[in-house]
Protein backbone atom coordinates (compact mmCIF):
# COMPACT_ATOMS: atom_id res chain seq x y z
CA UNK A 1 0.00 0.00 0.00
CA UNK A 2 2.96 2.21 0.94
CA UNK A 3 4.54 1.93 -2.28
CA UNK A 4 1.43 2.59 -4.48
CA UNK A 5 1.15 5.73 -2.42
CA UNK A 6 4.60 6.58 -3.14
CA UNK A 7 4.65 5.68 -7.02
CA UNK A 8 1.36 7.77 -7.39
CA UNK A 9 3.51 11.08 -5.24
CA UNK A 10 6.24 10.46 -7.89
CA UNK A 11 3.54 10.61 -11.21
CA UNK A 12 2.19 13.53 -9.65
CA UNK A 13 5.73 15.01 -8.80
CA UNK A 14 6.66 13.88 -13.02
CA UNK A 15 3.56 15.58 -14.13
CA UNK A 16 4.74 19.22 -12.55
CA UNK A 17 8.19 18.84 -14.02
CA UNK A 18 6.57 17.46 -17.35
CA UNK A 19 4.45 20.96 -17.18
CA UNK A 20 6.97 23.07 -16.23
CA UNK A 21 8.84 21.51 -19.03
CA UNK A 22 6.46 21.67 -21.78
CA UNK A 23 5.66 25.18 -20.85
CA UNK A 24 8.98 26.31 -20.97
CA UNK A 25 9.31 24.58 -24.65
CA UNK A 26 6.75 26.29 -25.70
CA UNK A 27 8.11 29.47 -24.66
CA UNK A 28 11.46 29.25 -25.88
CA UNK A 29 9.68 27.92 -29.39
CA UNK A 30 7.47 31.53 -29.27
CA UNK A 31 11.15 33.40 -28.65
CA UNK A 32 12.68 31.31 -31.26
CA UNK A 33 9.89 31.79 -33.91
CA UNK A 34 9.62 35.66 -33.12
CA UNK A 35 13.58 36.29 -33.31
CA UNK A 36 13.07 34.39 -36.43
CA UNK A 37 10.23 36.70 -38.39
CA UNK A 38 12.03 39.66 -36.70
CA UNK A 39 15.44 39.31 -38.67
CA UNK A 40 13.09 38.20 -41.89
CA UNK A 41 11.30 41.53 -41.47
CA UNK A 42 14.68 43.47 -40.96
CA UNK A 43 16.10 41.76 -43.99
CA UNK A 44 13.70 42.68 -46.20
CA UNK A 45 13.40 46.26 -44.77
CA UNK A 46 16.88 46.12 -45.20
CA UNK A 47 17.00 45.37 -48.70
CA UNK A 48 13.96 47.58 -49.79
CA UNK A 49 16.15 50.49 -48.07
CA UNK A 50 19.16 49.43 -49.85
CA UNK A 51 16.69 49.28 -53.71
CA UNK A 52 15.35 52.57 -52.72
CA UNK A 53 18.72 54.17 -51.97
CA UNK A 54 19.81 52.58 -55.39
CA UNK A 55 17.07 54.29 -56.97
CA UNK A 56 17.39 57.35 -55.88
CA UNK A 57 21.20 57.55 -56.83
CA UNK A 58 20.00 56.99 -60.26
CA UNK A 59 16.95 59.34 -60.44
CA UNK A 60 18.42 62.36 -62.55
CA UNK A 61 17.99 66.11 -61.13
CA UNK A 62 18.12 69.32 -63.27
CA UNK A 63 19.90 72.05 -62.48
CA UNK A 64 19.41 75.40 -64.07
CA UNK A 65 21.90 77.69 -64.34
CA UNK A 66 21.88 81.29 -66.65
CA UNK A 67 24.71 83.90 -67.98
CA UNK A 68 24.50 86.69 -69.77
CA UNK A 69 28.19 85.99 -71.12
CA UNK A 70 28.58 83.89 -74.36
CA UNK A 71 32.06 82.36 -73.31
CA UNK A 72 30.74 80.79 -69.90
CA UNK A 73 27.34 79.73 -72.14
CA UNK A 74 30.07 77.73 -74.01
CA UNK A 75 31.63 76.48 -71.03
CA UNK A 76 28.85 75.09 -69.37
CA UNK A 77 27.38 73.44 -72.14
CA UNK A 78 30.65 72.09 -73.59
CA UNK A 79 32.47 70.71 -70.68
CA UNK A 80 30.31 70.88 -67.68
CA UNK A 81 27.19 69.50 -68.67
CA UNK A 82 29.31 65.99 -68.87
CA UNK A 83 30.64 66.36 -65.86
CA UNK A 84 27.72 66.78 -64.04
CA UNK A 85 25.75 64.27 -66.49
CA UNK A 86 28.11 61.44 -64.64
CA UNK A 87 26.41 62.40 -61.52
CA UNK A 88 23.16 62.37 -62.60
CA UNK A 89 22.88 65.94 -63.06
CA UNK A 90 20.93 67.47 -66.22
CA UNK A 91 22.20 71.12 -66.92
CA UNK A 92 20.30 73.14 -68.73
CA UNK A 93 21.92 76.34 -69.61
CA UNK A 94 20.01 79.66 -70.14
CA UNK A 95 21.68 82.38 -71.85
CA UNK A 96 20.56 85.75 -71.78
CA UNK A 97 23.23 88.32 -73.74
CA UNK A 98 23.95 91.30 -71.80
CA UNK A 99 21.03 91.00 -69.14
CA UNK A 100 23.04 90.91 -66.26
CA UNK A 101 20.70 92.02 -63.98
CA UNK A 102 17.84 89.69 -65.67
CA UNK A 103 20.12 86.61 -65.10
CA UNK A 104 20.51 87.37 -61.48
CA UNK A 105 17.19 88.29 -61.09
CA UNK A 106 16.31 84.55 -62.45
CA UNK A 107 18.07 83.35 -59.44
CA UNK A 108 16.70 85.61 -56.97
CA UNK A 109 13.13 84.74 -57.32
CA UNK A 110 13.48 81.27 -58.05
CA UNK A 111 13.26 80.46 -61.61
CA UNK A 112 16.89 79.56 -62.12
CA UNK A 113 19.21 77.70 -59.62
CA UNK A 114 22.41 79.23 -59.91
CA UNK A 115 24.25 82.66 -62.63
CA UNK A 116 27.63 83.27 -63.65
CA UNK A 117 27.17 86.31 -64.94
CA UNK A 118 28.75 89.08 -63.15
CA UNK A 119 31.09 90.19 -59.95
CA UNK A 120 30.79 90.45 -56.47
CA UNK A 121 30.93 94.69 -56.48
CA UNK A 122 28.09 94.72 -58.79
CA UNK A 123 25.88 92.97 -57.00
CA UNK A 124 26.75 94.24 -53.32
CA UNK A 125 25.16 97.91 -55.40
CA UNK A 126 22.13 96.23 -56.61
CA UNK A 127 21.79 95.24 -53.37
CA UNK A 128 22.38 98.77 -51.57
CA UNK A 129 21.40 101.19 -53.57
CA UNK A 130 18.38 99.68 -55.32
CA UNK A 131 17.45 97.12 -52.24
CA UNK A 132 16.72 94.37 -55.08
CA UNK A 133 18.74 90.90 -55.45
CA UNK A 134 19.09 90.25 -51.65
CA UNK A 135 18.65 86.40 -51.70
CA UNK A 136 22.12 86.18 -53.69
CA UNK A 137 25.23 85.34 -52.65
CA UNK A 138 28.46 84.70 -54.31
CA UNK A 139 29.44 81.06 -53.99
CA UNK A 140 33.25 80.99 -56.29
CA UNK A 141 35.32 82.68 -58.65
CA UNK A 142 35.65 81.73 -62.30
CA UNK A 143 37.38 84.06 -64.08
CA UNK A 144 38.62 86.81 -64.10
CA UNK A 145 37.82 89.18 -67.46
CA UNK A 146 40.87 91.03 -68.87
CA UNK A 147 39.24 94.99 -67.78
CA UNK A 148 41.70 97.27 -69.38
CA UNK A 149 42.25 100.65 -71.12
CA UNK A 150 42.39 101.05 -74.89
CA UNK A 151 44.08 103.70 -77.25
CA UNK A 152 43.55 104.32 -81.09
CA UNK A 153 46.73 102.54 -83.16
CA UNK A 154 48.05 105.42 -84.75
CA UNK A 155 48.57 107.70 -82.28
CA UNK A 156 51.70 107.12 -80.34
CA UNK A 157 50.76 107.21 -76.75
CA UNK A 158 53.80 107.98 -74.20
CA UNK A 159 53.03 107.37 -70.46
CA UNK A 160 54.39 111.16 -69.86
CA UNK A 161 52.37 112.77 -71.81
CA UNK A 162 50.92 116.20 -70.83
CA UNK A 163 47.08 114.86 -70.17
CA UNK A 164 45.58 118.15 -69.73
CA UNK A 165 43.45 117.42 -73.45
CA UNK A 166 43.30 114.10 -72.64
CA UNK A 167 39.45 113.09 -73.08
CA UNK A 168 39.25 109.50 -71.44
CA UNK A 169 35.81 107.29 -71.57
CA UNK A 170 35.41 105.25 -68.41
CA UNK A 171 32.34 102.87 -67.49
CA UNK A 172 28.98 104.75 -65.46
CA UNK A 173 28.18 102.29 -63.47
CA UNK A 174 29.72 102.61 -59.93
CA UNK A 175 31.39 98.76 -59.87
CA UNK A 176 33.38 99.76 -63.40
CA UNK A 177 34.02 102.94 -62.71
CA UNK A 178 35.53 101.70 -59.60
CA UNK A 179 37.73 99.34 -61.44
CA UNK A 180 38.65 102.12 -64.15
CA UNK A 181 40.16 104.09 -61.18
CA UNK A 182 41.71 101.62 -59.85
CA UNK A 183 43.53 100.53 -62.71
CA UNK A 184 44.35 103.92 -63.70
CA UNK A 185 45.73 104.03 -60.50
CA UNK A 186 48.19 100.85 -60.99
CA UNK A 187 49.56 102.41 -63.74
CA UNK A 188 50.26 105.17 -62.11
CA UNK A 189 47.80 108.15 -64.57
CA UNK A 190 45.88 108.99 -61.02
CA UNK A 191 46.34 109.43 -57.66
CA UNK A 192 43.52 108.84 -55.38
CA UNK A 193 42.75 110.86 -51.71
CA UNK A 194 42.74 109.14 -48.44
CA UNK A 195 39.71 106.85 -47.89
CA UNK A 196 37.75 108.10 -45.45
CA UNK A 197 35.05 106.32 -45.68
CA UNK A 198 36.51 102.67 -44.68
CA UNK A 199 34.06 101.80 -42.23
CA UNK A 200 31.13 102.84 -44.07
CA UNK A 201 29.02 100.32 -46.27
CA UNK A 202 29.99 100.57 -50.21
CA UNK A 203 33.66 102.28 -48.75
CA UNK A 204 35.52 100.60 -51.85
CA UNK A 205 33.32 102.91 -54.77
CA UNK A 206 35.41 105.64 -56.15
CA UNK A 207 34.05 108.32 -57.72
CA UNK A 208 35.76 110.96 -59.73
CA UNK A 209 35.89 113.17 -56.68
CA UNK A 210 38.19 110.60 -55.18
CA UNK A 211 40.66 112.32 -57.82
CA UNK A 212 43.79 113.90 -55.79
CA UNK A 213 44.89 117.07 -57.28
CA UNK A 214 48.34 115.98 -58.10
CA UNK A 215 46.76 113.17 -60.45
CA UNK A 216 47.82 112.62 -64.11
CA UNK A 217 44.35 112.77 -65.16
CA UNK A 218 42.07 115.29 -63.53
CA UNK A 219 37.91 115.00 -63.52
CA UNK A 220 37.95 117.06 -66.77
CA UNK A 221 39.45 114.79 -68.48
CA UNK A 222 36.95 111.43 -67.80
CA UNK A 223 33.67 111.09 -69.43
CA UNK A 224 31.33 108.22 -67.90
CA UNK A 225 29.08 106.00 -70.42
CA UNK A 226 27.58 102.65 -70.02
CA UNK A 227 29.88 99.92 -71.04
CA UNK A 228 27.39 99.45 -74.30
CA UNK A 229 27.89 102.47 -75.58
CA UNK A 230 31.95 102.74 -75.17
CA UNK A 231 33.29 101.54 -77.95
CA UNK A 232 30.71 103.08 -80.82
CA UNK A 233 31.76 106.79 -79.26
CA UNK A 234 35.33 105.61 -78.81
CA UNK A 235 35.39 105.56 -82.62
CA UNK A 236 33.96 109.14 -82.91
CA UNK A 237 35.69 111.76 -84.55
CA UNK A 238 35.19 115.71 -84.74
CA UNK A 239 37.02 117.25 -87.64
CA UNK A 240 38.57 114.27 -88.64
CA UNK A 241 40.15 113.71 -85.26
CA UNK A 242 39.03 110.77 -82.34
CA UNK A 243 36.87 112.66 -80.15
CA UNK A 244 38.44 110.64 -77.31
CA UNK A 245 42.28 109.32 -76.39
CA UNK A 246 41.34 106.67 -74.07
CA UNK A 247 38.73 104.02 -73.28
CA UNK A 248 38.39 101.31 -70.31
CA UNK A 249 36.34 98.58 -71.11
CA UNK A 250 35.97 94.94 -70.57
CA UNK A 251 37.25 92.78 -73.57
CA UNK A 252 33.61 91.44 -74.33
CA UNK A 253 32.10 94.89 -75.47
CA UNK A 254 35.23 95.53 -77.80
CA UNK A 255 34.90 93.70 -81.22
CA UNK A 256 38.70 93.24 -80.94
CA UNK A 257 38.55 92.30 -84.69
CA UNK A 258 39.20 94.84 -87.96
CA UNK A 259 39.21 97.49 -85.46
CA UNK A 260 41.71 100.64 -85.09
CA UNK A 261 42.43 100.67 -81.18
CA UNK A 262 44.09 98.16 -79.48
CA UNK A 263 44.43 97.57 -75.47
CA UNK A 264 47.07 99.04 -73.68
CA UNK A 265 49.48 96.16 -72.12
CA UNK A 266 52.33 94.59 -70.99
CA UNK A 267 53.53 94.41 -74.89
CA UNK A 268 53.47 97.80 -76.09
CA UNK A 269 54.32 99.65 -72.73
CA UNK A 270 56.23 96.78 -70.87
CA UNK A 271 58.53 99.03 -68.78
CA UNK A 272 55.36 100.84 -67.63
CA UNK A 273 52.33 98.75 -67.43
CA UNK A 274 52.42 95.30 -65.27
CA UNK A 275 51.80 92.28 -66.32
CA UNK A 276 47.74 91.53 -66.13
CA UNK A 277 48.51 88.82 -63.18
CA UNK A 278 47.87 91.40 -60.99
CA UNK A 279 44.30 91.28 -61.28
CA UNK A 280 44.79 87.96 -60.07
CA UNK A 281 46.75 88.41 -56.99
CA UNK A 282 46.07 91.86 -55.97
CA UNK A 283 43.16 92.54 -53.66
CA UNK A 284 41.05 95.98 -54.96
CA UNK A 285 41.14 93.48 -58.35
CA UNK A 286 40.22 89.66 -58.01
CA UNK A 287 37.44 90.49 -56.23
CA UNK A 288 36.02 91.89 -59.50
CA UNK A 289 36.45 87.92 -60.52
CA UNK A 290 33.05 86.67 -62.45
CA UNK A 291 31.66 84.51 -59.90
CA UNK A 292 28.86 81.51 -59.51
CA UNK A 293 26.27 83.35 -57.21
CA UNK A 294 22.99 81.08 -56.11
CA UNK A 295 20.79 81.91 -53.40
CA UNK A 296 21.20 81.65 -49.69
CA UNK A 297 19.00 78.48 -49.31
CA UNK A 298 20.69 76.88 -51.83
CA UNK A 299 24.25 77.24 -52.18
CA UNK A 300 25.12 74.15 -50.24
CA UNK A 301 22.20 71.61 -52.58
CA UNK A 302 24.98 68.89 -53.69
CA UNK A 303 23.78 70.41 -57.43
CA UNK A 304 25.49 73.24 -56.76
CA UNK A 305 28.15 72.00 -55.25
CA UNK A 306 29.01 69.43 -58.32
CA UNK A 307 28.90 72.36 -60.56
CA UNK A 308 31.38 74.13 -58.52
CA UNK A 309 33.68 71.23 -58.93
CA UNK A 310 33.17 71.09 -62.33
CA UNK A 311 34.08 74.92 -63.10
CA UNK A 312 37.72 73.62 -61.52
CA UNK A 313 38.06 71.14 -63.85
CA UNK A 314 41.76 71.28 -65.96
CA UNK A 315 39.58 70.92 -68.95
CA UNK A 316 38.24 74.35 -68.93
CA UNK A 317 41.11 75.96 -67.26
CA UNK A 318 43.78 74.48 -70.43
CA UNK A 319 40.24 75.27 -72.74
CA UNK A 320 40.35 79.32 -71.19
CA UNK A 321 43.96 79.45 -71.21
CA UNK A 322 44.32 78.20 -74.94
CA UNK A 323 41.59 80.01 -76.41
CA UNK A 324 40.52 82.82 -74.04
CA UNK A 325 43.94 84.35 -73.50
CA UNK A 326 42.83 87.44 -74.84
CA UNK A 327 40.02 88.20 -72.52
CA UNK A 328 40.05 85.92 -69.74
CA UNK A 329 43.00 84.98 -66.70
CA UNK A 330 41.67 81.56 -65.69
CA UNK A 331 42.05 80.83 -62.26
CA UNK A 332 43.76 77.89 -62.33
CA UNK A 333 44.43 76.61 -58.65
CA UNK A 334 42.26 75.79 -55.55
CA UNK A 335 44.68 77.82 -53.68
CA UNK A 336 43.82 80.96 -55.68
CA UNK A 337 40.56 80.20 -56.15
CA UNK A 338 40.22 79.62 -52.20
CA UNK A 339 41.75 83.22 -51.51
CA UNK A 340 40.00 85.03 -54.09
CA UNK A 341 36.83 83.53 -52.83
CA UNK A 342 38.44 84.88 -49.25
CA UNK A 343 38.85 88.06 -49.97
CA UNK A 344 35.10 88.11 -51.77
CA UNK A 345 33.41 86.66 -48.54
CA UNK A 346 35.00 89.36 -46.76
CA UNK A 347 33.89 92.15 -48.94
CA UNK A 348 30.64 90.35 -49.14
CA UNK A 349 30.68 90.62 -45.80
CA UNK A 350 31.28 93.87 -44.68
CA UNK A 351 28.86 94.93 -47.63
CA UNK A 352 25.94 93.24 -47.82
CA UNK A 353 22.73 94.55 -46.45
CA UNK A 354 20.94 91.87 -44.91
CA UNK A 355 17.44 92.44 -44.64
CA UNK A 356 15.66 92.66 -41.40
Amino acid sequence: MFKIKHLRGQIKNMNKYFKKFFFSFILFLILILAGFFSYKLFKNDNTNHNQNDQKELQKHTKLKVATALTPVEKFLNESCKEFLKKHNIDLEVQLLRGSFFETVNLVDNGQIDAVISCHTPWLLIEQNKKQTLNNIVPVQPFYIAKFGIYKHKNINLNIDNNFKNFKVLIPDDDSNRTFALNLFKKYGLVELKDNNKKNQPLSFILSLDDLHQNSKLKEDNFECKPLAQIEQAFQERISNEYKYNLAVNFPSFMSNVDVDYEKIDNNNFPNVIPNDNFLLQEKEFNFFAITLMSRENNKNNEEIKYLKESLKQDEIINFGEQNLQKTHIMIDSQEKIKNIMDNIEELFINNHLRKS
